[in-house]
């Protein structure tokens, strides 16, 4: 709920429209102020919602300012061991948090929030079949020398954690984002290391990885295969899983 991160005023953060109780779990600020116009928008857009849980104890005291009462609650990005991070997702983060939160919040509803939760599982429990499967089979292959493309090299810095479930090695990261200028001698350096490990294949996010990509295929005989962050997309209710599972078909093309 930063308008200075959101680039304005976006009423989709707040299923502005959406008719239906709105319950809010975990969400971020991050301000030590409101402007007074932002306040006010705030004000109107929060006072449709049952109930409103944040993630910093600054948020709690904004929203009392404004007259909203809210609940601080840890962030969810600490509720998963370091195993469980190294899945896409975690059933216990939706089950035992998200949707007993909500449930708790709208008693009311209580036996459909625990019914999508329960449905949703199975979706991610599917998924993570498909990637465990994958991750045996490549670990096997890699085992036996049947694939000896272990070596990669990564376009962005969460791709480390992708290498290391499948059992690859991240020789070298070139991490690129939206004010990242390369130099000649990283481009340089990029190639060298591609061709000294051997690498046949890069992982990297087409957003901001697209234009070394092209470079890299032109110049070496490399692939580039370019996943999906997570971070962006619909609105969807499965738009999540739906992107992950064409990481997960990527992988398995990139990996053969």
């Amino acid at each position: 709920w930063n308008y200075k991160h959101n680039e304005g005023n976006d009423k989709h953060y707040f299923f502005d429209g959406i008719e239906g109780v709105k319950i809010a779990y975990a969400s971020s600020i991050g301000m030590e102020s409101l402007p007074e116009d932002y306040a006010q928008y705030l004000k109107e857009q929060l006072s449709q919602y049952k109930a409103i849980s944040v993630r910093e104890q600054s948020a709690v005291k904004l929203l009392d300012s404004i007259g909203l009462s809210s609940t601080h609650v840890l962030d969810p990005t600490f509720m998963l061991t370091k195993e469980e991070w190294k899945h896409f997702t975690s059933k216990r983060l939706v089950k035992e948090n998200i949707a007993d939160f909500i449930s708790e919040a709208d008693k009311g509803n209580q036996e459909l929030y625990q019914e999508n939760a329960k449905a949703y599982c199975e979706k991610i429990e599917r998924l993570s079949a498909q990637i465990e499967e994958l991750e045996k089979e490549l670990k096997g292959d890699i085992t036996n020398g049947r694939f000896t493309g272990k070596n990669i090299v990564i376009f962005h810095e969460a791709f480390a954690y992708v290498a290391e479930q499948y059992g690859l090695t991240a020789v070298y990261c070139l991490d690129l984002d939206e004010e990242r200028q390369v130099s000649a001698g990283e481009v340089a350096d990029l190639l060298e290391e591609l061709t000294e490990n051997h690498v046949s294949v890069v992982l990297a996010e087409e957003l901001y990885g697209k234009d070394m990509g092209e470079t890299v295929e032109q110049e070496t005989g490399c692939n580039v295969y370019y996943l999906d962050t997570l971070v962006r997309g619909d609105y969807g209710a499965d738009s999540y899983l739906k992107a992950m599972q064409k990481n997960i078909d990527i992988m398995r093309e990139a990996l053969q």
